[in-house]
């Protein structure tokens, strides 16, 4: 399959698991992340891209991952290297814990 349609079938699969969720799409912000990345640490930027497409493409067009689950790990890894501070979970009762890896559809992620 080309990069073009890893791409494209990476991102069927992520408006399928999205819809199938009621989540709002993360993509907009990792793009956000991405440019400040880029603005403010280019090796990272370079990291950050090259594990897009070596390891988050072919996994989620590979029908080997949750599209949810890589995405919101992406995202993690993305977090990380742009802003210090913690990844948590609140749970419907607003108590908040260390987030685990992969994503919790009953949790809010922050």
């Amino acid at each position: 399959m080309t990069d073009s349609g890893l791409s494209e079938r990476a991102s069927q699969l992520m408006e399928e698991a999205l819809a199938s969720a009621g989540m709002a799409d993360p993509r907009p912000l990792y793009r956000e992340l991405l440019r400040a990345l880029k603005a403010s640490d280019g090796e990272s930027f370079a990291e950050a891209s090259e594990r897009y497409q070596s390891a988050v493409l072919p996994a989620i067009a590979g029908d080997e991952a949750d599209p949810l689950s890589e995405w919101i790990g992406y995202g993690r890894w993305l977090a990380e290297r742009c802003r210090s501070g913690r990844f948590v979970s609140v749970d419907g009762t607003g108590r908040a814990v260390d987030a685990p890896e992969g994503h919790s559809p009953s949790a809010v992620l922050l």
